[in-house]
Formats: structure tokens, sequence, C-alpha cells
């Protein structure tokens, strides 16, 4: 599915929110470890230094009570309750230190029975008189007390020196990876709105291009249908050889072609069709001089009966020839007007008045019966009263004498 450009560009600018959002995140846990580890390193310093003071604190106090006993002198005793007060203070900041490490805490006890018995021991040694035997006797007798207390302090102080590497390597850790952390989200997130600069770039290049060639193939599909429109316009004008050139597979170009096959057919169908006008033009005329050669003869017979019978032809034979004759007229004029009826369409004749009721008056003279008359009120007729007329009466005629009034609402 391929994305528009509005929806790229929220997407693009919602990946770089997100980056940008889990980089803070990782930041903050990054300088939330840093601090947890520095603080974690300045508890293991603290309780490396109350060991080390307790340990000398220790060895202190039974220095005092050596030299107590080698000089006899009771400042040394002062000297000696200080630091017994201050190994208490040390071992209870120890243990308080800590609490959450449940070795440590075995260790304290079994040292804090350990300096309970040393501190008896050196209680006992001080109420002794000074002398410089009672100072050997003490050294060499306290020497394994010693020994254990300094082991229980070098076990608490070895299990730290471990903690405190461990820590410091993770306080490191996390030290150097917050900033290449948010250098790498900062660096990604550069280079994430520069790919989606240039996306958009793109497809702002690729949109004008679209645009430039839409307008292209609209300005060419307009010339083509005005070219389909000419043709059209040539088509209404009578001109059937017009084609239009378009070879594209469009439907555009599958319009022109069919076009063309349409104009090519007509062009063969008026071509027919004109020929046929002309077969009909020589078919008209040669029928109207056949059927117009019988009725010349006709006359000739009539004229002759005239010239040669005029003293023998009663009255009413003459008026017969004479109602003949006008018959033969009428004819030749009903031939003349099939041969104008058969052009009609293909000539422009000459608009001319006609008298309508001259026109009836002929038709029926001709056509109707005798005994029927026909009376025309003011209205207009059809342009062709005789086939009207005959096609109304002939089938009707009979002898009795019928008068019959006709319209054009009639008709």
């Amino acid at each position: 599915m391929r994305l528009n450009l509005n929806t790229k560009i929220r997407l693009g600018f919602g990946i770089a929110l997100v980056v940008l959002l889990l980089t803070s995140l990782f930041a903050y846990m990054s300088i939330q470890q840093v601090a947890y580890y520095t603080n974690r390193v300045e508890h293991t310093y603290k309780v490396l230094q109350h060991t080390t003071d307790l340990r000398t604190q220790v060895r202190d106090a039974q220095g005092a009570i050596r030299s107590y006993l080698l000089m006899g002198d009771k400042a040394y005793l002062g000297n000696y309750d200080n630091l017994v007060s201050d190994i208490h203070r040390n071992y209870e900041s120890l243990r308080h230190l800590t609490f959450d490490n449940p070795d440590h805490q075995r260790r304290l006890d079994t040292l804090g029975t350990l300096m309970a018995q040393e501190v008896l021991l050196l209680d006992a040694w001080r109420q002794r008189p000074p002398t410089l035997y009672a100072a050997r006797d003490l050294v060499r007798g306290d020497r394994r007390q010693l020994e254990q207390i300094r082991a229980v302090i070098a076990q608490i102080k070895n299990s730290e020196d471990l903690l405190l590497r461990e820590r410091t390597r993770n306080r490191d850790i996390w030290e150097r990876t917050a900033p290449l952390a948010i250098i790498g989200s900062a660096v990604l997130t550069i280079l994430l709105v520069l790919w989606l600069f240039s996306r958009i770039v793109q497809e702002l290049k690729e949109k004008e291009s679209l645009q430039t060639e839409l307008a292209a193939v609209n300005f060419n599909t307009t010339q083509r249908i005005r070219l389909i429109e000419n043709l059209a316009e040539q088509v209404v004008l009578g001109d059937y050889k017009v084609k239009i050139r378009d070879k594209e597979q469009d439907s555009l170009g599958k319009l022109a072609g069919s076009l063309n096959r349409m104009t090519q057919t007509l062009d063969y169908t008026f071509e027919a069709l004109n020929k046929r006008n002309l077969e009909l033009d020589q078919f008209a005329y040669v029928a109207s001089h056949d059927l117009k050669a019988p009725l010349r003869g006709i006359g000739a017979l009539v004229k002759w009966m005239e010239e040669e019978l005029s003293h023998e032809l009663s009255v009413q034979m003459r008026e017969y020839l004479a109602m003949l004759k006008g018959r033969l007229t009428r004819l030749d004029d009903l031939i003349n007007g099939l041969l104008a009826y058969a052009r009609a369409g293909r000539t422009q004749p000459l608009p001319e008045e006609v008298d309508v009721r001259g026109l009836v008056a002929e038709v029926a003279e001709m056509v109707v019966p005798h005994g029927f008359t026909v009376d025309l009120p003011p209205a207009s007729l059809p342009s062709s009263p005789t086939g009207l007329v005959c096609n109304r009466y002939l089938p009707t005629c009979s002898a009795t004498p019928l008068s019959t009034t006709t319209a054009a609402r009639a008709i």
C-alpha cells in the first residue's frame, strides 16, 4: 500500500518523536543508574573506612594497655577508654551500613564477640601492676585473639573490595553508556529527519513531475477531442471523407478509429445511395418516356378521329373526345408529377402560390364519379388532394346523387 505525502510526514515525525522519547527515557535510566552505583561506591568506601578504623582502634587499644604496663603512666588508660568507645561506635556504624548484607551481619556477629572478649581481656590486664613482664605476657597472650579479629575484618574488607570493583565497573559502564546512547539517539534522530526531508523533497519533485505530465496529457487529450469535434462538424456538413490520424491505443484512439470507420461507412453508403438515385432518375425518365409514348399515340388517334370524322361525330361524341383529351392531359401531368416526386429531396424547387380550390376542382372533375358534388369550406388541404379524393370517394361511388362537404379536419 502506497502512503501519501501527509501520511509519510506524520509517520516520520511520529517515529522521530518516539526515538526522542526512548532516548530521553534511556538517558534518565542511565543517570539514575550512575547515581545509584555512585552512591553504592561511596557506601562501600564508608564500610572500608570503618573496617580500617576498627582494626586500627583494636590494635591501638592493645597498644595503650601495653604502654601502660611498660611505662606505668595512667594517661594511657584514658586513651584506652576513648579507643574502646570509638570501637563500639565503629562497630555499630558497620552493622548499620551493612544491614542489607547477611554475610556481613554474620561476620559482624563473630567480630562483636571477639571484640567483647578482647575488651574483657584488656580490662583484666589493666588491673595488674605495670611491669615489663606483664607487657610481654599481654603481647603473647593476646596475639591469637588479635589474629582472629584481623581475619574477620579482612574477610569484611575483601568482600567490600569485590563489591567496590563490581560497583565501580557498573558505574563506569553506565557513565560511558549514557553519553553514547544520547549521542547515538541524536545521530539517529538527525538521520531520520534527513531521510524524511529527502523523502519529502522526492515526493514533491515526483508530484511536480506528475502535474507536468498530467498537464501535457490533458493538453493532448483536449487536442484529440477537438479533432473528434471537428470530424463530427464535418460529418454534419456532409463531408464523409474526413479522417482522424490518431494511432494511440487508449479509449480516445479506439473512438477515433470507430469514427473513421463510421465516416468510411457513411461515405460508402451515400455513394451507393447517389448511384441508386441516379438509377432511379434514369428509371423514372425511361418509365415516363415509355408511359408518355402511348398517351401521345392515343392523343394522335383522337386528333385524327376529330379531323377525319368531324362531319360524322355527334355532339355527345365530341364531348366524349374532349373529355378523353382532358384525361390524357391530366395523365401526362400525373406522369410528370411522378417524375418530380421521384426527384423530390434532390432538387430545390422554387416556391409558388397554388390555388387550392382550383386544384381540388380539377381533381374532383378528374376522379369524382358522376352524380357527386364536392363543397370546399375555407380551410387548408394537404399537398396531395388527388390521391386523397380518390382514396376517399372512389370506393363508395354509386348512381345515387350525393353531396359531400370535405374539410381539412374531416380529412
